[in-house]
């Protein structure tokens, strides 16, 4: 017989939860404690000598195995916050504890020293060359040390301590946009020629990036934790605070971008994209999506191009008055930079056999694979566009279509370039493309097999390790046989976010 307040008891909100909503804390628990564990194990190995074994192994084995470990705890993360969907997650406390946990990965990480990277010396002497007045894309390093460039540079080059001769690629100008100068020059005038400055401009950006993703997730009416996905995300904790990557400034404002389209403001939205482009190039490929609602009302249109083009323009003077010649670093990289690359790697491989099939010897097969994989993406980027945005969720899903699809088709698959999709993904969850998380860190297995005769070869069987699962499950998904600009598109990847 029942007993009394049985049937009460069975009411009350514990009752009513399933047993994964049961396990949410305890996993969220030993999830967080786990992630700020990778960021302690970060930290303690980078104040190591890389040439030096720790309990008998050398320390890039040990970079990559802390990388993917957290990899693996962060997926578990994901799919408990994700696994309960809107109704279930009531965790009073979860959202305090993951914004605690994402933000202890990051202090951990400030007194850090990098880790096989060192793209922010160039930051610093270029945040040191704009602080003086100069054109950051006028002088390549090696001008500077030979005396080929003004007293004013010289004397700053004598006065870096030395940073000058260690900034990487020295025979090219700066590759990096004017809206990156802008952060460098910040970064000089908090203190000159310091990482820890720099690094303080990071934070701050990255700040920004948290706060307009949980008004995001608000406008659209998800889960405020979601927001973990990027916030707790140990690959780029790593490649933001220790390697100190520039990409971090680049993440606000395509969320500031997106936002403002779905609050109706087009003038703005393409404002900061513009501004998403003076960080990083690639960002004007997302205009299309922006340009989309306005095509049966072109004259609406007109006024957010033109504020596109006119700050674009304005971001391209001091780059295109300083030349575009063989010592300018965008060309250098948009002719030869290859690196970690999967999917481009077969492309060049099959421009070269067609190039030699039809004797067409005299066409470079790297820059005719270059050509073919910007044709397949800024195509996509109009095509994707097709059709109309039916609700505000599309535009999330092809501006993480568009992102995705350059990422894993680029000559350079950097680990920090996960950040392009990263915010997005928090948004529209994806098994596959999470899945880098845990992968990318294999990348730095290179500087492991670099010295050795295997090094070509070894580079690209850890790229297609890395690639490989992810472009197999993106296959199996469907993902292929679904109309990227459709409501069905952005449904379904609300629907297998939900089943991780």
């Amino acid at each position: 017989m029942p007993q009394p307040g049985a049937a009460v008891e069975a009411n009350h909100p514990a009752a009513l939860l399933t047993p994964a909503a049961k396990t949410a804390p305890v996993v969220l628990a030993l999830c967080g404690l786990g992630l700020a564990a990778s960021s302690i194990l970060f930290l303690l190995l980078s104040h190591h000598p890389l040439n030096i074994p720790v309990l008998g192994l050398d320390p890039i084995v040990w970079l990559v195995g802390i990388g993917m470990g957290a990899g693996a705890i962060y997926l578990i993360l994901c799919r408990s916050i994700i696994g309960q969907g809107k109704r279930e997650f009531r965790l009073t406390g979860a959202f305090t504890w993951l914004l605690l946990v994402g933000l202890l990965m990051r202090l951990v990480l400030l007194p850090s020293t990098p880790m096989l990277e060192n793209d922010y010396l160039r930051y610093l002497w270029d945040g040191s060359v704009v602080a003086a007045g100069q054109n950051p894309f006028a002088f390549a390093p090696q001008s500077v040390i030979n005396g080929a460039a003004p007293p004013t540079l010289q004397e700053l080059g004598m006065s870096s301590g030395g940073l000058l001769e260690s900034v990487t690629y020295p025979l090219l100008r700066s590759i990096y946009p004017p809206v990156a100068q802008a952060s460098f020059l910040l970064a000089n005038w908090l203190e000159p020629w310091s990482l820890m400055a720099w690094r303080t401009v990071i934070f701050g950006f990255d700040l920004v990036s948290f706060g307009l993703l949980l008004t995001i997730l608000r406008q659209l009416a998800l889960p405020i934790t979601w927001a973990a996905i990027y916030w707790c995300n140990p690959l780029i904790v790593k490649e933001f605070f220790n390697s100190a990557h520039m990409d971090a400034v680049l993440v606000p404002f395509l969320l500031a971008a997106l936002l403002l389209i779905l609050k109706n403001r087009s003038g703005w939205a393409a404002s900061m994209l513009a501004f998403a482009a003076g960080c990083k190039i690639w960002p004007a490929l997302l205009m299309p999506s922006l340009l989309r609602p306005f095509v049966q009302q072109w004259r609406k249109g007109v006024a957010p191009l033109l504020i596109f083009v006119a700050l674009a323009t304005l971001f391209s003077a001091p780059v295109l008055l300083a030349g575009l010649n063989e010592d300018s670093g965008f060309v250098a990289y948009g002719r030869s930079w290859q690196r970690n690359d999967a999917v481009f790697g077969v492309i060049a491989w099959l421009a070269g056999q067609t190039l030699d099939i039809l004797s067409l010897d005299f066409l470079d097969a790297g820059r005719v694979a270059r050509f073919a994989v910007a044709l397949v993406v800024v195509a996509t980027a109009l095509g994707i566009n097709r059709k109309d945005l039916s609700e505000p969720i599309d535009v999330v899903h092809r501006f993480l279509f568009v992102a995705a699809l350059l990422f894993l088709l680029s000559p350079t698959q950097y680990p920090w370039y996960f950040s392009w999709l990263l915010p997005f993904l928090a948004i529209l969850p994806s098994l596959p493309l999470l899945l880098l998380t845990a992968l990318l860190p294999l990348y730095y297995l290179r500087f492991y097999f670099e010295a050795s005769d295997a090094g070509a070869s070894a580079e690209t069987i850890l790229a297609w390790i890395q690639f490989g699962p992810v472009l197999a499950l993106l296959v199996w998904q469907g993902l292929t046989k679904i109309r990227p600009g459709s409501t069905d598109a952005g449904t379904a990847k609300i629907k297998r976010a939900t089943a991780l």
